[in-house]
């Protein structure tokens, strides 16, 4: 069973520990909008922005941590070790909204695990 667009997830913060002091570990409520080109990755529209520091996420680019865990595993129930990075909608909207080697710190990163929602 592989993820689909619309399907409704869950972001949990783990860490880093500022992060997480900051705004909490969520849970963070979206939809998946996308399915990255690595087909590992997702992108997902949270319903409410997240803020920390200067910088402000409408999406997250969610990212396995493990290998042999992946992402579709929460179609089938499974809450799944995940990294995420927050976009912006401008960053959503582009070609290739999954390409975070622009990255070089800051932002709105954490750890944690993303499930299916409700």
């Amino acid at each position: 069973m592989s993820l689909k667009e619309g399907t409704k997830v869950e972001f949990i913060a783990s860490d880093p520990w500022d992060f997480v002091t900051a705004v909490g570990s969520g849970p963070f409520e979206g939809l998946v909008s996308g399915v990255c080109q690595d087909k590992d990755s997702i992108l997902v529209k949270l319903n409410e922005p997240l803020v920390f520091k200067d910088s402000v996420a409408e999406y997250l680019v969610i990212s396995p941590r493990h290998q042999g865990y992946p992402l579709k595993g929460i179609m089938k129930g499974q809450e799944v070790c995940c990294g995420m990075m927050g976009i912006t909608k401008e960053q959503a909207e582009s070609d290739d909204p999954c390409d975070t080697s622009w990255w070089r710190g800051g932002g709105i990163v954490s750890t944690g695990s993303i499930r299916k929602a409700g």
